[in-house]
């Protein structure tokens, strides 16, 4: 079976790969009647919306790490991880000790992968705090206590 894209269903409508896009994606700039048309023929050609690629970042403070007796923040990552793999999902760990390294790291990640959210255990500082808030993107935070944030 031949792979349909989006420019088989454009050429079929006569119309631009991009409007294809966004009737495919529900975005504005399509009328009703022209967006109803793409999606019946996507449907119809078997088109395979992809999927898209769930990556997060779970950030741990290096010194809950460090100690062996101390498995309490690895078995919060172990399980975080455990959840997002069913999910279909990429976790990416950082240890956090000094802030320009896990900024210089947040940011290529940030560069590199398309990320969902943002995680964070256990207590961290108020700059590396305020890095995080700069990269708009949702944050949980687990057994995490902050009088501002």
């Amino acid at each position: 079976m031949k792979k349909i894209s989006l420019e088989t269903i454009a050429k079929q409508l006569n119309v631009s790969i991009v409007t294809v896009h966004k009737a495919l994606k529900n975005q504005h700039g399509v009328g009703p009647e022209l967006r109803k048309k793409i999606i019946d023929l996507a449907a119809e050609l078997g088109y395979a919306t992809p999927t898209p690629e769930l990556n997060f970042i779970h950030i741990i403070q290096k010194d809950f790490l460090i100690s062996m007796d101390e498995q309490y923040y690895m078995t919060i990552y172990y399980h975080l991880n455990r959840a997002c793999t069913l999910a279909g999902a990429k976790l990416y760990f950082v240890a956090h000790d000094m802030l320009s390294a896990t900024t210089a790291t947040l940011r290529n990640l940030m560069q590199e992968k398309s990320i969902t959210g943002i995680f964070l255990s256990g207590q961290m500082d108020r700059e590396l705090l305020s890095e995080i808030e700069k990269l708009k993107k949702p944050v949980v935070c687990i057994d995490f206590y902050s009088s501002d944030y």
